[in-house]
């Protein structure tokens, strides 16, 4: 609890000036971040020389499908879409107005995140491929707790607690600013400096119910959540190719992914499964992507829908 007090009085330092985000996170805990995880990579090159184990179940049999649904764990997805908040204001403090311009920089964001998240799930995947993990773990941070420890000894876990922090400091400072933002656009009562102080005392409250427990509620929630953002971002991506009545497509086609959503959830974690046997007809659903096949006729069923309706319009909300 201590420890959280203090992480969180840091990220409401941080977060109480936004339009001094980018130059703090950006120039002081990005590339200590880097650096540590670097400097972790470059010592487990000198280890011993164990060989890489094989994979197990089930990353042995859908290594990219498996790899592909525990991706929703990392929320990347869901934080890039509350991060556009971040590069809309940016834009609007740095007078940057043409649209054409605004796509380069996001396309360029978009690349050099993606490049440098993948150089640190590679490190992260090597290290765990090659640490001697006795028995089964709960989650990946006690392997990295394990692997810390073999590469520096009692030394690693002073490192991985920083290099947590430091982790955990720029997601958070970004996520509390961006909250924050858009719910004083809601709510113009309370204040942004009050929205940002109720979302660390939030926050903090639930970081100390253990990561444990935590992934016990987020999973089936992000499980829920995932497939209806990125049906949303493919339908954003393929906006300006869709036809003039695109409002309905938008509208049911993520209506009846989320529907979908919600019944897996609702399997998993009241009924346990009972209802696997029926939804395992619905094609993709084997590799847990039926909400494609979902979406794919929400969208046929929007597009005739555009065509009957009228004065439907096209959304600009992408």
């Amino acid at each position: 609890m201590v420890f959280t007090i203090i992480f969180f009085s840091i990220v409401f330092w941080f977060a109480k000036s936004p339009s001094k985000l980018v130059d703090r996170v950006g120039k002081i805990l990005t590339p200590i971040l880097l650096i540590l995880i670097f400097t972790v990579f470059v010592k487990s090159l000198f280890m011993d020389a164990v060989p890489l184990k094989n994979a197990v179940s089930p990353y042995k049999e859908n290594p990219v499908i498996r790899g592909f649904l525990d991706g929703y764990q990392t929320m990347d997805g869901l934080c890039a879409f509350i991060y556009g908040i971040i590069f809309t204001n940016l834009f609007t403090v740095k007078k940057i107005t043409n649209r054409s311009l605004q796509i380069k920089y996001l396309i360029s964001f978009g690349l050099i995140s993606g490049i440098l998240l993948s150089i640190c799930y590679i490190i992260i995947a090597y290290l765990g491929a090659k640490a001697l993990i006795p028995g089964t773990v709960d989650h990946g941070a006690v392997v990295l707790s394990i692997v810390m420890t073999q590469l520096l000894g009692n030394g690693g876990t002073v490192l991985l607690a920083i290099l947590f922090s430091v982790a955990c400091l720029s997601v958070c400072i970004g996520l509390v600013t961006s909250c924050a933002q858009y719910f004083t656009t809601m709510f113009s009562k309370i204040s942004y400096i009050q929205w940002v102080l109720l979302l660390c005392v939030a926050s903090g409250v639930v970081a100390n119910l253990g990561l444990s427990q935590i992934l016990k509620v987020s999973v089936p929630i992000l499980g829920f959540l995932y497939p209806i953002a990125i049906t949303l971002m493919i339908l954003g991506i393929l906006h300006s190719w869709l036809p003039s009545y695109s409002r309905p497509v938008y509208v049911i086609t993520i209506i009846m992914v989320g529907l979908f959503s919600l019944l897996e959830m609702i399997n998993s974690t009241i009924f346990n499964g009972e209802f696997n046997p029926y939804l395992l007809w619905i094609p993709l659903q084997t590799d847990g992507f039926g909400w494609i096949t979902i979406g794919g006729i929400g969208f046929v069923l929007g597009s005739i829908a555009g065509k009957i309706l009228p004065n439907t319009g096209h959304t600009n909300t992408a």
